[in-house]
């Protein structure tokens, strides 16, 4: 993992495909091949100091995440108007611990983009708006991901959409926190 200071993320997303569970040593040499995104998880984590504990009651407050990345993973001003394969796509990856304290988009911050995000855990992941992911106008697909104990300070503990309409299936919220009553996702 790259060190890097906290108003930076760990991935920036621009015009191509980002997999987990692909590994050059495994003797596959066939990029199509199946993933094992279970047996070979790939983590993308704004931890910093690795230090982060386990979840708990005020750990978006306990002073340990203060220097963690604002956002794990961002899209911004991403085009897509290619058919798979030549698609902008996040798959495979359990995204966590992004701090985004004061803003939006701890886990995935998403930003007039049109992108493809499959497969994903988001976890852990703390913002004003949008603990696990924020979009923000764009055309996001999201499907087959698991947002699971994400927080936001105010709405959308899982996801938080303004100015857009993702599509979302087949995707699994659970233990999602926020604010208000709107926990697990806001989605006008």
């Amino acid at each position: 993992m790259r060190r890097t200071r906290q108003g930076d993320c760990i991935a920036r997303v621009a015009g191509l495909s980002l997999n987990g569970a692909e590994f050059p040593d495994t003797g596959c040499s066939d990029p199509g091949a199946p993933r094992d995104i279970a047996l070979y998880e790939t983590i993308l984590s704004g931890d910093l100091n690795r230090d982060d504990g386990d979840f708990g009651t005020g750990w978006a407050d306990d002073g340990v995440r203060v220097e963690n990345s604002y956002h794990v993973v961002t899209a911004t001003n991403v085009g897509n108007a290619d058919p798979p394969p030549y698609e902008t796509a996040i798959d495979g990856f359990t995204i966590y611990c992004g701090y985004a304290n004061g803003t939006h988009g701890g886990g995935l911050l998403n930003e007039n983009s049109i992108i493809a995000v499959r497969n994903c855990t988001f976890y852990q992941n703390y913002a004003g708006f949008g603990g696990g992911m924020m979009n923000a106008s764009g055309e996001p697909t999201i499907s087959d991901c698991v947002f699971r104990e994400n927080l936001a300070a105010g709405v959308g503990g899982g996801i938080d959409c303004v100015d857009v309409l993702p599509a979302i299936t087949n995707c699994l919220f659970e233990s999602n926190e926020a604010g208000s009553t709107l926990r697990a996702a806001r989605h006008p």
